[in-house]
C-alpha cells in the first residue's frame, strides 16, 4: 500500500511538471515578447500583442483583444483572471447596440503586481507598481502604486475599504 501511495504521488508530480511546461511553452510561443523565469501553471491563453516582463507567474489567465498589453516584472496572478484589450463600438457605432468595428485599447500593468482570483482588467487600465487587486474585482481605470483594490459593490461591508 505504501508503494502505491508513493507511485501515485510521483505520477501526480510528473503530471504537474508536464502541464506547467506545456502551458509555459504555449504562452511563450504566442506572446510578442517575454522575460526570463516565466511560469504558467494552469490553462492560459494570451494574444500576440502581449509583452511580459521578468518573473511572471500565471495560474490561469486569458488575455484577449487587439490592443497592446504590457505586464511588468514580478507579476503574479491567481486563477481565472482575464484582460480585455478591446471592446465593441457601442457609443459611436453605425448600428444598435453596436456595429462590427472594435476599439483597441492598451493595458499596462507595472512591476510587482498581484491579481487575485477571477480579476477582470478592461482596456485603458493602468495598474500601478506594487498594486494588489482583490479577488473578483473589475478594474478599468488607473490605480495608484501599492494599493489594495476592492469591488465597488460591497465597499461598505468589505474589510479592505
Amino acid at each position: 500500500m505504501l508503494k502505491l501511495k508513493i507511485y501515485f504521488l510521483v505520477v501526480v508530480r510528473l503530471f504537474r511538471i508536464i502541464k506547467r511546461k506545456f502551458w509555459t511553452a504555449l504562452v511563450k510561443k504566442t506572446c510578442k515578447k517575454y522575460g526570463t523565469n516565466l511560469n504558467v501553471n494552469a490553462s492560459s491563453r494570451i494574444g500576440r500583442n502581449v509583452t511580459l516582463g521578468e518573473n511572471c507567474n500565471f495560474n490561469g489567465m486569458r488575455i484577449s483583444g487587439g490592443g497592446d498589453v504590457y505586464i511588468g516584472n514580478n507579476f503574479h496572478s491567481a486563477g481565472g483572471c482575464e484582460i480585455f484589450a478591446q471592446y465593441h463600438n457601442y457609443d459611436k457605432g453605425k448600428a444598435i447596440p453596436y456595429d462590427d468595428s472594435l476599439i483597441k485599447k492598451t493595458v499596462t500593468i507595472e512591476d510587482n503586481v498581484w491579481l487575485g482570483y477571477h480579476v477582470i482588467i478592461l482596456g485603458t487600465a493602468h495598474i500601478g507598481e506594487g498594486a494588489i487587486i482583490q479577488a473578483r474585482c473589475k478594474n478599468q481605470r488607473s490605480s495608484n502604486p501599492t494599493g489594495l483594490f476592492c469591488p465597488k459593490i460591497d465597499r461598505e461591508e468589505h474589510p479592505c475599504k
